[in-house]
């Protein structure tokens, strides 16, 4: 479930060098993240925004303020190898910027499929990594099928549950298309909380049947997300 703002549904248009401008100085100057770590988080986080995502760009930077002033994320961490094989390696992240961990994962697992045919990257205790489509685009554009997913906090109650027991589990695939824009297949089980309230109609309302109170009672207050669970797209079909 994506953290944001309290409210994501008024629109504020800016230059994408301004959007670049403003993440550099949360994660470059605030943070105080290292040069490639605040590229990174900054790539993503505009990305988002410029493809339409906009639950998942720059409007999420107060969430990532709060988690680093909260000590749960370390800007300056870096990954740790653990263990690696011919086509795989998997990594401690150490609470490190979740854009920069999930990129070198990418980045090592490309470099493994060129050598061996396949490869795969796993991070361990990282943090929040915005849309993860970003990373499959990136195996994409390296010319290879990209995949990825990632784990998250168990926020989405199953069809007929009044809590809730697994994550919105989001899951991406890309494939490289000749002389076009990679072909890009984004989702999870259910909306993230920003998405939610991006959606909220003019009354300030969410759709009917997308999340629950902390009591388990459907609801389409978007105050009831803070504490409450959010429903999985299309019932038990999802």
């Amino acid at each position: 479930m994506t953290p944001g703002p309290d409210k994501l549904n008024s629109t504020i248009r800016i230059p994408v060098d301004e959007a670049r401008r403003i993440c550099e100085a949360v994660f470059g100057e605030t943070m105080g993240a290292p040069g490639k770590v605040t590229e990174a988080a900054t790539d993503v986080l505009v990305d988002a925004d410029v493809r339409g995502i906009a639950s998942h760009g720059i409007s999420v930077l107060p969430y990532y303020l709060n988690k680093w002033q909260q000590g749960q994320i370390v800007p300056t961490a870096e990954l740790e190898l653990i263990s690696e094989t011919a086509t795989t390696r998997v990594f401690a992240g150490h609470r490190s910027v979740g854009h920069y961990s999930s990129r070198r994962a990418m980045d090592t697992a490309i470099e493994k499929a060129r050598s061996a045919g396949l490869g795969s990257a796993v991070v361990r205790n990282s943090t929040h990594n915005g849309a993860i489509s970003a990373y499959t685009i990136q195996a994409a554009r390296a010319g290879l099928l990209g995949i990825a997913a990632t784990a998250c906090a168990p926020h989405v109650a199953p069809p007929g549950g009044r809590e809730g027991l697994h994550g919105t589990n989001p899951f991406s695939y890309a494939l490289p298309r000749p002389d076009s824009d990679p072909l890009v297949f984004d989702l999870s089980t259910g909306h993230s909380s920003a998405k939610l309230k991006n959606k909220a109609d003019d009354d300030g309302r969410l759709p009917e049947g997308t999340a629950l109170d902390a009591q388990g009672n459907p609801t389409t207050d978007p105050a009831d997300l803070k504490g409450g669970w959010i429903l999985p797209v299309a019932g038990h079909v999802g």
